[in-house]
């Protein structure tokens, strides 16, 4: 999810060392909140949250609702996740992207997502 050197916003930072594993995956996700509903395509998917990449960034903080399907599952997930924070090209400075943590998933979406990690890595 980038370099906490290069977070923008007041979230968290992060370690270097994850918790856990972080599986790239580009697909559409759905994202809704703020007043706005849009849609995005994803950078890398973890269990507890994912990286998506846009220059039009939701404020940190702020509460997603996310709907999305993760590879060899024909069920749509719906997950509540907080925008964490925000990220920016090393070269431009410019946003790129911005990394969400799940604040609510289901215990069968959560299986699914840990499936297809355990599957990818």
């Amino acid at each position: 999810m980038g370099n906490p050197a290069q977070q923008t916003g007041s979230g968290p930072s992060y370690p270097a060392e994850r918790k856990q594993p972080r599986i790239p995956l580009t697909i559409e996700m759905r994202c809704a909140g703020a007043g706005r509903a849009e849609r995005f395509i994803s950078k890398d998917l973890s269990a507890v949250g994912v990286f998506l990449y846009t220059t039009r960034v939701y404020p940190v903080g702020a509460q997603l609702e996310l709907a999305f399907y993760v590879p060899y599952h024909h069920q749509e997930i719906r997950a509540k996740a907080c925008v964490a924070r925000h990220s920016q090209d090393a070269e431009t400075g410019l946003v790129d992207g911005m990394g969400l943590e799940f604040t609510e998933l289901s215990e069968t979406a959560a299986g699914h997502i840990a499936r297809y990690i355990e599957r990818t890595k």
